[in-house]
């Protein structure tokens, strides 16, 4: 009857001490989801930051506080030593995935609480773009044309600026990234014969894959 008591006192204590020891960490955890499908998301690379608190002394500098892959329903989970901290931050990297960035605000992070969020990540997409100038044509012939959205700065033909080209032989093709389900918006002035004309369309772009748009004047 003793031994049967000790037993109980002694898995009572162990269970207190495990509740107490859950209630000084901290977790932050999550869904990772297609932006486009909106489904979850698997083995998505987490790397998880904070910038520390340390003796009053604060840093602006984030310190790793680990790393983990997402399951195959895209969920993940840091437990981690409470700390003092000015912010958290999440990175996610998966191939064929934009790489994401998440700034967690450290006031939202509490000891012995979850904070469960969905984050999202864009899938990347190409767009193979072709400007051909076809007959009639004539050397003054000039075509100026911009992707004014749906584009990812420095991924090829997508910059936020304009393309000129000049003269009768106009026959070039850039492809460039974008993401995933975006559309694509295009304008273009076409100067031929003495007249100018504005032009605007778009297209839809496809999570994976390339899509092809032709301009020709």
């Amino acid at each position: 009857m003793k031994k049967q008591l000790l037993l109980i006192l002694l898995s009572v204590l162990l269970i207190t001490t495990c509740k107490k020891k859950d209630a000084d960490k901290m977790t932050i955890s999550g869904n990772v989801m297609d932006t486009y499908f909106h489904s979850s998301v698997g083995n998505v690379f987490v790397e998880l930051y904070a910038k520390k608190i340390e003796s009053g002394v604060w840093s602006n500098n984030y310190s790793s506080l680990g790393s983990l892959t997402t399951d195959q329903n895209g969920f993940f989970s840091f437990t981690f030593e409470n700390i003092r901290s000015s912010g958290f931050k999440l990175l996610f990297h998966k191939s064929k995935y934009f790489d994401s960035e998440v700034l967690v605000n450290s006031e939202n992070i509490e000891a012995g609480k979850e904070y469960k969020q969905n984050y999202y990540i864009f899938s990347e997409a190409f767009l193979k773009l072709k400007v051909i100038n076809i007959i009639p044509t004539s050397s003054a012939d000039q075509i100026t044309y911009a992707i004014t959205d749906g584009f990812v700065n420095n991924a090829g033909c997508c910059p936020d600026s304009t393309f000129t080209y000049i003269g009768a032989h106009v026959d070039v093709t850039k492809k460039c990234m974008t993401y995933g389900g975006a559309w694509i918006k295009f304008e273009w002035f076409v100067t031929s014969f003495g007249n100018t004309l504005l032009h605007k369309d778009s297209i839809l772009s496809v999570p994976f894959d390339t899509v092809l748009y032709t301009i020709s004047y």
